[in-house]
């Protein structure tokens, strides 16, 4: 199954590559030509597990994975939000992690939320303009997140 779904991986990222352009043209969004095929390549054994099709949940789980990496990226670092509020990146991957396993497992954790709704206030927190007159250590801490990545 893995050389199958690397085989569709290839091919959807040369059709999508070559045919970006039209694409783009008739699509209100744009896209990235490897995050797509991913995108549709699990999608595609998704949708076949339900005629019975053997799936294979950790290729499927990686393949997940790729695209919620990928839809981290595009909605922080492409619109410049990394930098203001790094937390909204961890907030995404959790929520992505939390809807993959939902949807692998069919099994909703409801101790999952203990973690992501502090996460989503602390990231609605970051969000907020700054206020000049923070103290010391709520502008280090502040800072040390802003530059997790670097």
């Amino acid at each position: 199954m893995l050389t199958l779904v690397l085989l569709m991986i290839v091919f959807l990222f040369f059709l999508f590559t070559f045919f970006k352009r039209t694409l783009q043209k008739l699509l209100p969004f744009s896209f990235c030509a490897l995050c797509a095929s991913v995108f549709l390549t699990w999608t595609g054994l998704f949708i076949l597990s339900f005629f019975a099709v053997p799936l294979d949940t950790t290729l499927l789980g990686i393949l997940m994975g790729e695209s919620i990496t990928g839809l981290m990226y595009k909605l922080t670092l492409r619109q410049q939000l990394q930098s203001k509020n790094p937390v909204l990146s961890l907030l995404l991957i959790l929520l992505g992690t939390s809807i993959a396993y939902f949807v692998l497992t069919k099994n909703f954790i409801v101790s999952s939320l203990y973690v992501l709704v502090p996460i989503f206030f602390f990231a609605l927190l970051l969000s907020l303009p700054k206020k000049k007159n923070l103290s010391l250590k709520t502008q280090h801490l502040r800072e040390k997140l802003e530059h997790c990545c670097s």
